[in-house]
């Protein structure tokens, strides 16, 4: 499952951005990064975390997420997940790909549901909280894909020897 979410929704964008130097000007997802970067005067302790696919720590940093996911669309003007748009942006990516969509899908639905709990109004943080479900359910989702494989394996081999 090569490329699996990647933190899914826009953090690959956001990786690709941050680490490759552009040619030509920039858009879309590479608009919103460079205009978030300089807005907010990531340092580069946290540009360097991002590019090791990290989240920010610094106030900047994790501010500069927040202006990328709100640009993106992954959080609303108000700084809530945005599990709508998310969807609509999945359904595009995985298109022709109907098992990656249904396992993105669970993952931002997980994400939608827990991330109302966190008690924080502050958008920076919870741009950062955003992305750390992601990359959680991200790894759960790929846990138990795997084990269905393996278990799928085992069945076939069984069949196989009888």
């Amino acid at each position: 499952m090569i490329g699996f979410l990647k933190f899914v929704f826009v953090s690959a964008a956001i990786l690709a951005c941050v680490s490759s130097a552009q040619i030509g000007p920039p858009i879309g997802a590479e608009l919103a990064v460079v205009e978030c970067k300089v807005r907010y005067r990531v340092p580069r302790e946290d540009i360097e975390r991002l590019k090791e696919r990290h989240l920010p720590e610094t106030r900047n940093g994790k501010c500069m997420l927040a202006c990328i996911l709100k640009k993106m669309n992954v959080i609303t003007k108000k700084g809530d997940f945005d599990l709508k748009s998310v969807q609509r942006w999945l359904r595009n990516r995985y298109k022709d790909d109907t098992e990656t969509l249904k396992r993105a899908n669970t993952v931002a639905e997980t994400c939608a549901r827990s991330l109302p709990t966190l008690a924080t109004n502050d958008e920076c943080d919870m741009a950062v909280e955003i992305m750390s479900c992601v990359r959680r359910q991200s790894k759960l989702a790929r846990k138990k894909n795997e084990q269905s494989i393996d278990k799928t394996a085992q069945k076939l081999n069984v069949s196989a020897i009888i």
